[in-house]
């Protein structure tokens, strides 16, 4: 995403957008990361001469000033002459006269991209603010701003009371300024406005709570969105707020808004036309919100004064033009240079007050950083201020800024929206209202089962854990999609786990025995009715004041409970009035309008960006049509139409994309005569119209579509309404395609390869009297329909109902037969040796296993190394990585880490040794991972637990698979080496399978056996050995659990690390691994189990009240799974 430009296109070429934004703990990338392809670039142009400015001197604006966002882009020229030092732009004349110039340092902390929300806290962001407090309490003429309070949130939690103290005093001085105040820096094109609502109040809420009502941020900082609506400014304004500012707008737009000195104007609701709602905003002029981007139009001048590039060449400016220290022999010449850019810069401004920002993604990382940014700036600020007659600097806050040029101007009114984004050349940013709609889906879903519970009654802290939840994924890379694959699987999960926490809630509501029929069994897995299925009779719950009908006819009245058989939803429906018309071969709708499955085949584009190549009609084989077309399938697409007794029609699309570098889409013909205007909704609140142009690429012309699209003529309206977020456009005449999914395997824009099955619900409607209002108006049906989409009636069931369900039900997923099935998941315990699991994973690629088998890496924390090299194997492997939230490594320094305060009173374990963290962690960890996995994998009968420093024979896999058809119900499970303490080999005639008993490593667990352990839980937790393994042993003692096991007369396994946790052969490295292939069971005896004392480590009631918390269930099946996220 942040592209660097140079000082011109063949000097500094960028990357595509994942390319550029691929950050590090170090910042940004050095010249070669920001360089793209010669032929990606616009042949040499003429330079482009100076437009028509504003005078200087007009500083007043008029009543003639109003810019619609909705009629310029019809006429702009969106060309793109080469301006110069400023590319996008011209030949800048400085700005005469008085100047004050506000340096305002920020970091840009996403709360999810490249790395988890957590991974980035650990790793980065708590460095940061740790890092900055430390500057503002050295010197009280430093400033800060803060955006993120999710953040904040969790690093004021981690601070001492003295730090909390001065932290607040920083506050109350404004010194350290929070802008926004939201819990994240969300989305702008595919939230909706209750979601956006949620995270503002989430992150302004906890601020107010700690800090008081004086610390609420009056002016909003949005930097990275990709667009913007009108909707924030609503939000902002209703919440008190005077101004915002905004970065990432079509480079075309910004050079005419800045040609008439309209980069500061009053953002206007297009419906208020008094202007109650007008907010005062700041457009930032230039390419990016980074410091060459920020200070005036020369990247190569203002590099220079980047002083956190001072630190290395990776650092370095891409314009070969390095920062230097300031010094006294250099400040006025360093002075007078970036005068004259402060000076250019605000002639694009009708103030005389210049804003730069000083700061970039993930910035002030390191003391040094830290303190070469503020101290540099200093020597520079007490020069200006001492030798510059008639201009000022200083640090400076966002709100220092707003009110230093409150007055001084009469801003221009403006009105819509900044859609589609454009950063350079044709490069739209369209795909992303698309990528990931599973996800999106399940973000919807969490909006509206939250919504529900607050109309039953659900305060806002009784649910805050799932508010915040929905509100991290509203972040400009969570909803958008276009985060890495391992932090798309972290934020499904949170969902999941919230939205089961808010089920449950609405579930005891209704009485004890209640709980949501809709289950999802895995973050990224299609929910089931499970009521359906088991024909059971359901309690209905209607959020809406209107009253909603179920699909057997039981009418449910607004914010009422009603008892209805469980039907289901999802089946074919034809009305017997019904005017619907299908082709008989392909099942399509054609008439009174027509349906077609249509494919984008794309050669670039990515998570970010859509470039559409050819288009389409799908092809279909295997179709099969049934119920007259009412349901149409194939292999990988099918639909299904459900008719309205309204007259809306539903079109349920259920698809799983696995072709490579194609966009799938619906398109809907209709013969409305629309003259190519076309209208979509903004966060379900606003509405933004748009006219085709012929001249404009066809990825400017795709837009955001979170609820709703229209066509309409002077006799009749066609509407297409949505349950999520998704692209649409209108290129046709008469014509609304919907975006379905897209799988683009593309590298440099961040390839999208994870899809997985998705379901989206399309409610179709053809209306005739929708009155004349000058603005677009959804009429009152419309928004009926559109309420009935997006806030359905919840159903639950009594707990008895699924009394008679067993863990091994084989149930209905995705429409397709879900069973328990023979696939062994591997899962592997890691810390921090990274070296012995490359020799691991070599093993496993030298063997049988394959590719496609799933592993869970559970890390043992946020150890930086592993997971880096873990997440590089994920093209290659289906792996799925999770990190232990409990970890000592995490937590050093409270529990479960060390807490000095735990050993107070505390008499010790068996041996009366105080509480050690080093003992305590791993049993932990097994734990958690162990607790994790069978809920990971539930069709698994046996999982396979190993850790990081473990060979794997060349018959590995095929020796599990043939090993579980000989487990029953007296064994533990198999290993896959002789568990005797020097674990020789057997010598035996021809390959064979052996009993013996357990003792420790590898294992593969039976269903059933840990069914069984877990089942007296208490004695494991309660046990006072730290070691897991020998608390499995004292279990085995008691006959909780078989201490038998089988394992192969060769083994497949052999132990790399120089110790283990209980020593090791440490010349067992030499042991050579060779096939093995027998589905035979000896029936050798084995010897009794010698009784041993406990290792002791373990006797902290601390200890054992987080195990049994971590493994407890706390209902029936699927009444609450845990989840791996808590």
């Amino acid at each position: 995403r942040l592209m660097r430009l140079g000082p011109n296109f063949d000097e500094a070429q960028r990357g595509r957008p994942e390319e550029n934004r691929r950050r590090t703990e170090e910042g940004p990338r050095s010249d070669p990361r920001f360089r793209r392809d010669r032929h990606r670039m616009p042949e040499p142009q003429v330079r482009a001469p100076p437009p028509e400015i504003v005078a200087d001197g007009d500083l007043t604006g008029g009543d003639a000033e109003t810019v619609d966002m909705r009629d310029l882009v019809q006429t702009l020229a969106f060309d793109n002459p080469d301006g110069g030092a400023w590319k996008q732009g011209w030949e800048v004349e400085a700005r005469k006269g008085d100047l004050k110039v506000i340096v305002l340092p920020h970091s840009h902390n996403d709360p999810g991209w490249i790395k988890t929300f957590d991974d980035y806290f650990q790793t980065q962001t708590k460095k940061i603010l740790t890092n900055v407090y430390r500057a503002l309490m050295k010197d009280d003429r430093r400033r800060f701003i803060w955006a993120e309070i999710s953040y904040f949130e969790w690093w004021w939690n981690e601070q001492s009371l003295a730090v909390q103290k001065n932290m607040k005093t920083l506050i109350e001085e404004r010194r350290f300024d929070f802008v926004t105040g939201g819990w994240v820096m969300p989305d702008e094109a595919n939230t909706d406005i209750y979601a956006l609502e949620v995270q503002m109040d989430e992150g302004r809420n906890w601020i107010e709570e700690h800090f008081g009502k004086e610390a609420l941020p009056k002016y909003g900082w949005s930097i990275d969105p990709f667009g913007y609506s009108p909707t924030i400014p609503y939000l902002s304004k209703k919440r008190g707020m005077e101004g915002l500012l905004i970065q990432r707008v079509h480079y075309a737009v910004k050079k005419e808004l800045a040609r008439k000195k309209h980069l500061e104007f009053m953002w206007r609701q297009v419906w208020d036309k008094e202007g109650k709602w007008d907010i005062l905003t700041h457009l930032m002029p230039f390419y990016s919100y980074d410091v060459p981007h920020t200070c005036g139009p020369d990247p190569s001048v203002c590099c220079q004064f980047d002083f956190a590039r001072l630190a290395d060449g990776i650092r370095g400016c891409p314009w070969h033009k390095p920062p230097v220290p300031i010094t006294p022999s250099n400040v006025a010449e360093r002075a007078r240079l970036l005068l004259d850019q402060y000076r250019k810069k605000a002639s694009l401004y009708r103030s005389n007050v210049v804003l730069a920002p000083l700061g970039d993604d993930f910035r002030y990382l390191t003391e040094r950083e830290t303190e070469d940014q503020f101290q540099n700036y200093q020597a520079l600020i007490d020069h200006v201020n001492a030798n510059v007659e008639g201009v000022t600097m200083q640090f400076g806050t966002l709100a220092e800024y707003f009110e230093a040029i409150k007055g001084t101007f009469r801003p221009p009114v403006l009105k819509g929206s900044f859609f589609t984004y454009s950063d350079i050349n044709e490069d739209y940013w369209s795909g992303y209202y698309t990528t990931r709609p599973f996800d999106k889906i399940l973000g919807r879903r969490l909006e509206s089962v939250l919504y529900a519970a607050s109309v039953m009654g659900a305060s806002n802290a009784e649910m805050q854990k799932a508010r915040r939840t929905l509100g991290l994924y509203q972040h400009h890379d969570g909803i958008t999609g276009t985060a890495k694959n391992e932090v798309v699987e972290d934020y499904a999960a949170r969902m999941m786990d919230s939205i089961r926490f808010v089920q449950n809630w609405m579930g005891r509501r209704l009485g004890d025995e209640y709980f949501s029929c809709w289950v999802q069994e895995a973050p990224r897995r299609a929910a089931r009715d499970v009521c359906r299925e088991l024909e059971k009779e359901v309690v209905l719950f209607n959020p809406l004041r209107t009253a909603q009908k179920y699909c057997d006819g039981t009418v449910v009245e607004g914010r009422k409970t009603a008892l209805a058989k469980a039907a289901n939803c999802d089946r074919p429906v034809r009305q017997d009035k019904s005017a619907l018309k299908f082709d008989p071969n392909t099942g399509m709708v054609v008439s009174p309008f027509s349906e077609r499955w249509m494919v984008w085949k794309v050669k670039k584009g990515g998570a970010y960006l859509f470039f559409p190549n050819k288009e389409s009609d799908a092809s279909l084989p295997g179709i099969k049509i049934e119920d007259g077309g009412y349901s149409v399938k194939t292999p990988a697409w099918s639909r299904t139409i459900v008719e309205r007794e309204d007259g809306a029609v539903d079109f349920i699309f259920e698809t799983n994309l696995d072709r490579a570098n194609q966009e799938w889409f619906v398109r809907f013909e209709t013969d409305v005569d629309n003259d190519g205007v076309f209208y979509t909704d903004l966060n379900g609140f606003n509405f933004d119209r748009h006219k085709y142009r012929p001249t404009l690429p066809i990825q400017a012309q795709v837009f955001p579509m979170p609820t709703h699209a229209s066509i309409e003529d002077n006799t009749k309206r066609f509407t297409v309404l949505s349950e999520h977020a998704q692209g649409t456009a209108s290129l046709k005449k008469g014509a609304i395609d919907i975006w379905l999914d897209r799988r683009l395997q593309q590298n440099g824009d961040g390839g999208v390869m994870d899809n997985v099955f998705t379901r989206t619900r399309l409610r179709v409607l053809t209306e005739t009297d929708v009155g004349d209002s000058k603005e677009f108006t959804p009429t009152q049906w419309c928004d009926q329909l559109w309420e009935e989409l997006n806030h359905p009636l919840e159903a639950f069931v009594e707990d008895q109902a699924f009394g008679e369900v067993d863990h091994n039900l084989d149930t209905e997923i995705n429409d397709e037969k879900y069973h328990v099935t023979d696939i062994i998941p591997f899962v592997i315990l890691a810390f921090n040796r990274v070296d012995y699991l490359k020799r691991s994973i070599a093993s496993l690629q030298n063997s049988d296993f394959p590719l496609s088998n799933p592993i869970l890496v559970s890390i043992d924390g946020h150890v930086p190394e592993m997971t880096e090299y873990v997440r590089s194997l994920q093209n290659e492997f289906n792996i799925t990585l999770v990190h232990h939230p409990f970890s000592c490594y995490d937590h050093p320094d409270h529990f479960p880490g060390y807490d000095a305060s735990l050993n107070i009173g505390y008499k010790g374990d068996t041996y009366h040794n105080k509480r050690s963290r080093g003992t305590t962690c791993l049993k932990h960890h097994w734990m958690w991972a162990t607790k994790t996995s069978w809920e990971v994998y539930p069709f698994a009968k046996t999982i396979f637990f190993t850790e990081e420093d473990y060979e794997y024979g060349p018959t590995v896999y095929s020796t599990l698979v043939s090993g579980q058809g000989l487990l029953t119900d007296k064994h533990f499970g198999m290993v896959l080496e002789n568990p005797t303490t020097n674990a020789k080999d057997v010598k035996t005639k021809g390959d064979l399978w052996l009993h013996g008993l357990f003792r420790s490593g590898p294992v593969a667990i039976h269903r059933n056996t840990w069914t069984k352990l877990h089942g007296s839980i208490d004695l494991f937790c309660k046990y006072d050995d730290y070691n897991w393994d020998f608390t499995v042993m004292h279990l085995q003692r008691q006959n909780v659990v078989p201490d038998t096991v089988i394992y192969p007369s060769s083994r497949q396994t052999k132990h790399i690390g120089l110790r283990g946790l209980h020593g090791g052969n440490k010349n067992v490295s030499r042991v050579k691994l060779i096939p093995f292939k027998s589905k035979t069971l000896s029936t050798n005896t084995i010897l009794n189990r010698k009784k041993f004392p406990p290792y002791g480590g373990w006797g902290h009631p601390k200890d054992h009240e987080h195990c049994l918390y971590v493994a407890k269930y706390k209902g029936k099946l699927v009444k609450e799974i845990y989840s791996t996220t808590l």
